[in-house]
This record gives C-alpha cells, structure tokens and sequence, in this order.
C-alpha cells in the first residue's frame, strides 16, 4: 500500500468522503463548513463548496449519474445540492427538524438519517420526504441494499440495526446484537459491515445470527467501506489508522500516516484505491494494488447473497472517451449479452457476455467492458448510444454519451 496524495485545504474535521460513480472526483464534507471537489488522480482541488452551510458538514454523495452531488449539515438541518461541473448550488432542502447526520444516495432513492428517524426523498423534486419511524437514539449510519429494496439504519443510544422496506417503510426486522453504538453501515452483496465500539461486523443481510467480528483496531471505529467486489473491507478509527481485512477478518494492511482519528473511508469504483480522511483536515489518497489479489474469495458468507431483483446500473464514466463499463446484477443465473444501438437505432456492437452466476457485477473488474468500437473495431463517432442488457428473461436499456 502506497500513499498517493495528501489532499490540502480543509481547516476542521472531515467528517465524509465520496467517489464520483466514475471515479474521477472526490467529495470531502469538513467541520469547517465546506465541501471540497478534487481529482484524486492528481489532487488538484476542482471546487470549494463554501459559504452556504452554516454549520459542521456531516456527510455527502454522488447521485447515481455523477452529475450532482448532495451535502447535509449538523445544525443548519439542510440538504443542499451541488452542479458538480461548475460547483454552483442547486437547490436546498430544509424540510428536516434535525441534524442530517449521514446520507446516502443510489439507483433507488436518496436516504438521509438524523434524530431519531430515516427520510427517503425525492433526488430531484422539493416534495415532502417519505419517513420511517422507530429508533430511540440518534441515527447515525443508513444504507441500502444492493436490490434496492431495503434499507439498514443504525443508532447511537440504541445499538440496535433496523430493515426497513425501502417502498413502504415497513419494519422488517430489528438487531440488537451490538454493545456499542453505530458508527458506519456498508453493505455488498457479501454481507452487511458495520462500525462500532472496538471492532467492524459482519452480519448476514437476511437471518438474524451472530455477526463476525473483526478485531484489531485499539479505539473507536467511526467508518467502513466494502471494495467494490466486495471481497476486502476498509475501516477507519480513532486509534489513527486505516485497516484493510479480507473477509476471514484478516488484516491485509495497516495505514498509519493519519495524525489524528479516521472519520471516513471510501474505495474508488476501480477498486485500486482508498481514501481516508478525519481530524486537522486530512485527506489522504492510497494505492492499494499491492493487496489487490492478496484477499480470498469473500467467505464471510458463502455463497455470496446473491440480489433479489436484476438490475441495469449507468455506465461510468459517462460522458466517456473511449471507454466505459456498465454495472449490472442478476437475481439468478444466465446467458448475458450487451446490445449497443446508435441514436438511430442501428445495432453497433454486441458483447456475448457468456453464462453468469447470480451477484452483482459493479467493479471494473467485473462489470461488462465497451472500447467504444464498433463490430469491425473501428472507433464510433461522438454522440448518444444505447446499451441493452439481456439476462435470461430480463432485459433493460440505458443512455450514454460518447464525447470526444
């Protein structure tokens, strides 16, 4: 594990990081009221999102196309949203009573926690949010499931973990295995991580059993993050350090640089780098090659919890020169092919995706690939294409651009 970039700039705690859904951006929400916007491959700062909150920024996200960007403060109780081309605010919502302490934003909606409840809002319409009701403390960590059907909160004061049925806000199930309060929620297609107390856990996302507990950290852990494949997992801590495990619980790595607590982690989508950020402002950028390969298949849960529901998800990047992949998960197995169709419908490429296993094909090294060439592997032209995923008796289709 090498140490890439040390990001400079913010002045208070950072609090939160992102990834844009194509990998070329990282969002950073700090104490001292601002967001910054950076190339992670180079670290120049691209926006400074300030003068707007009024208060500490407690959490941000990428909306699912990369086009926007959604922030949340402690004390102003605002949602703000953010052009992330030009850095201009959008829009603001600030229909919440409490502090927004986490967001999180995905194909399915847009989740946010703070007081004692979960919203789920509308991305891009000012329209009263959906709430769900039932914890007795703090939420302080939201997540959603990969099929986007339910979504995990967890509290401060409670220590419990609630599923909630993301389209109707139905009680699921509650855990109240933990002792500790709940920092952070990750959840993959290979279980469910969470950050508390002393350790990270792993439960398994439909059956209530005993957790695995991952130990090695020696003070608080506020912050966990699944590598895209989801076979290796990354948690910051108050001990001022940055684990790697694979999914036995083993430590691949340890990242010592920070000089104060670790308050958040984030995998780039390529899965070849992690960030990590906290107190006096850092934000440090790591190459984690070195490990790539060094972590088992995900055996925590075996098989792997397969998605409820096949899905399309937007290529990245998108716009793209001159190439791009495209996420997809199935429900079961299937012969899987990608159709690419101009804007005129005429067909351009087919990609024979052969047999695959049901799971969730997110990373670069899983989703499917496009070089932007056509059949006879001449370079298509700039504009809008098509792509078409059929999976068995599944099919979707999604918009993208070419811009050269």
């Amino acid at each position: 594990v090498n140490l890439n970039l040390s990001l400079d700039g913010h002045t208070g705690t950072v609090n939160a990081l992102a990834f844009s859904p194509d990998g070329t951006k990282l969002a950073s929400a700090s104490s001292d009221k601002t967001v910054r916007l950076w190339n992670p491959a180079v670290g120049e700062l691209l926006h400074s999102l300030a003068g707007y909150h009024q208060s500490a920024v407690t959490s941000v996200a990428f909306s699912p196309d990369g086009t926007m960007l959604v922030s949340g403060d402690r004390e102003d109780r605002t949602l703000r949203f953010w052009d992330i081309s030009t850095g201009q605010l959008v829009q603001t919502r600030n229909k919440y009573r409490q502090a927004v302490e986490t967001i999180a934003w995905s194909p399915h909606g847009l989740a946010s926690a703070g007081g004692k409840t979960v919203r789920i809002w509308h991305p891009t319409q000012d329209v009263k949010p959906s709430i769900f009701r039932g914890h007795e403390s703090v939420v302080t960590a939201v997540a959603w499931s990969p099929d986007g059907t339910t979504l995990v909160s967890g509290a401060r004061d409670t220590k419990t973990l609630r599923f909630w049925n993301a389209s109707t806000g139905d009680l699921i199930q509650t855990r109240n295995r933990y002792r500790q309060a709940v920092e952070a929620i990750a959840w993959s297609p290979h279980g469910l991580a969470s950050a508390g107390g002393l350790t990270v856990r792993i439960w398994h996302p439909t059956q209530d059993v005993k957790p695995a507990i991952f130990r090695g950290h020696t003070n608080r852990v506020y912050s966990v993050a699944w590598h895209p494949d989801g076979d290796m997992l990354a948690s910051g801590s108050a001990d001022s350090r940055v684990i790697l495990w694979d999914t036995d619980g083993n430590i691949l790595a340890t990242m010592y640089e920070h000089t104060g607590a670790v308050h958040a982690v984030a995998w780039s989508p390529d899965g070849q780098k992690v960030a990590s950020a906290g107190a006096g402002g850092q934000v440090l950028v790591w190459s984690v090659s070195a490990v790539i390969g060094a972590a088992p298949a995900a055996s925590v849960f075996t098989p792997p919890i397969a998605p409820t529901e096949a899905a399309l998800h937007p290529n990245y990047p998108n716009p793209f020169n001159p190439e791009t992949w495209i996420p997809y998960q199935l429900a079961t197995p299937a012969e899987v092919s990608l159709s690419i169709y101009a804007a005129d419908g005429r067909l351009v490429r087919t990609l024979q995706l052969g047999h695959q296993p049901a799971g969730a094909y997110l990373s670069r090294g899983r989703a499917a690939y496009w070089d932007g060439r056509n059949a006879q592997g001449e370079p298509v032209a700039s504009g809008v294409y098509f792509y078409t995923l059929k999976a068995g008796e599944f099919a979707a289709t999604r918009k993208m651009l070419i811009r050269k």
